[in-house]
């Protein structure tokens, strides 16, 4: 490595420095304190649950509890960590040379942080915290989910990295008009998503597998039934939360990520087959395909998560729209209808791209902008106070269900 080519210290300068696991494997008492407060954080969670519930019912919970606290332990456990040698602060920037705005050092940083291991853990607590935290409450259960097990995950392992999750997550403004030409975008889009997923439905029922269809829309009829104060929860979380955790998740630190490995083409493919693999309704995945890929092309273009988050939102409250106030949407429309829709469509989608485009031509650029370093310090301490805060509310959740 050459001398304009090594990494140096964002403290002191210093070019020497090397990479060691995080800070609890160094001190077992950390682990060791670490173990305790999961332990009693799963007691905590079982002392909560009401009198009466059988053995299989705590066994279950106990088992969600544990799943959750372990997973985000192995998430810390496996982060490496760069340490300064001459001064201990535990950030290593690269030199001014390579910060250029072609964002080079941006995307060889990020090419070794883990994606496909967060990905799975990520689903594992969707399958286990996710789906008990719903099962207790769908409105405030679609929050946790959102906030606890997408949102957190990606932010601390960003942090855990010693980086800045604002600007490796590419939480950065990207104009107002870029926010109303995505916004426009997810409308215009959204007929050609409906027709997408009714020409999918037909499929399916054509080969006799209309139980598959069924089973889809399955959380169609538990949010409908939903009203109230309880259908504004779940409105609010699948038109904000729900934007927010999974594109921080997939269009921020899955996309940067693999779009360091693999290009940009493969890894919006990637990431998109993720996104719809997550929500498993093999009836809607190609639509969910075209959504992710439509995210992932709006938020490269503007280098911004913003665009995608808006969009997403937008698309998320069109839908909450047709669920409520459609005289039943488990029906499917002519598919002359909905080829009328998508060919208004398809014209409003060309004219918003021209709108996006214009909107954006002065920030889109090949790469990411470069990574700031801020160090790990404090972020374990960050994620065993997230651990146990979801901890505590899972138990809430599922102590007040009805």
């Amino acid at each position: 490595m050459s001398p304009a080519e090594q990494k140096r210290c964002a403290s002191c300068g210093d070019d020497s420095f090397e990479t060691r696991r995080a800070p609890l494997l160094q001190k077992p008492i950390g682990t060791f304190a670490l173990g305790l407060t999961v332990s009693i954080a799963a007691l905590s969670l079982l002392a909560l649950q009401p009198r009466g519930t059988t053995a299989a019912s705590h066994a279950a919970i106990a088992a969600t509890a544990l799943t959750f606290a372990a997973l985000l332990i192995l998430l810390i456990l496996r982060t490496a960590v760069q340490r300064c040698q001459a001064c201990g602060y535990r950030a290593i920037s690269d030199p001014p040379s390579l910060a250029s705005a072609s964002g080079v050092h941006a995307l060889a940083f990020a090419a070794h942080r883990p994606a496909f291991r967060l990905f799975a853990v990520c689903l594992a607590l969707f399958l286990t915290a996710g789906a008990a935290a719903q099962t207790a409450n769908i409105p405030w259960g679609l929050w946790y989910t959102e906030a606890f097990l997408f949102f957190a995950p990606a932010a601390l392992a960003a942090r855990l990295a010693g980086l800045s999750a604002r600007r490796f997550l590419r939480f950065e403004w990207p104009g107002a008009l870029t926010l109303v030409a995505a916004a426009l975008l997810a409308l215009a889009n959204f007929p050609l998503v409906n027709l997408l997923v009714l020409l999918s439905h037909r499929a399916f029922a054509a080969i006799g597998w209309q139980d598959v269809v069924e089973r889809s829309n399955v959380a169609v009829k538990l949010l409908r039934d939903l009203s109230g104060a309880q259908a504004v929860i779940a409105v609010a979380a699948v038109s904000i939360a729900a934007p927010l955790g999974e594109e921080t998740l997939f269009r921020g630190y899955l996309l940067t990520t693999l779009r360091a490995r693999l290009g940009d083409k493969w890894a919006i493919a990637t990431v998109a087959v993720l996104f719809a693999a997550l929500h498993l309704d093999l009836v809607n995945f190609v639509g969910l395909v075209e959504l992710a890929v439509l995210f992932a092309v709006i938020s490269l273009r503007a280098r911004s998560l913003w665009p995608a988050i808006v969009a997403h939102g937008v698309h998320n409250f069109s839908s909450s729209l047709v669920l409520y106030f459609s005289n039943d949407p488990e029906v499917d429309p002519p598919m002359s209808e909905a080829l009328g829709w998508a060919a208004l469509g398809a014209v409003a989608f060309v004219a918003c791209i021209a709108l996006y485009r214009f909107a954006t031509q002065t920030r889109s650029v090949q790469h990411a902008a470069p990574v700031q370093v801020e160090g790990s310090r404090g972020a374990w301490r960050m994620t065993i106070g997230v651990s146990v805060t979801a901890l505590v509310l899972l138990g809430v959740l599922w102590a007040t269900r009805r």
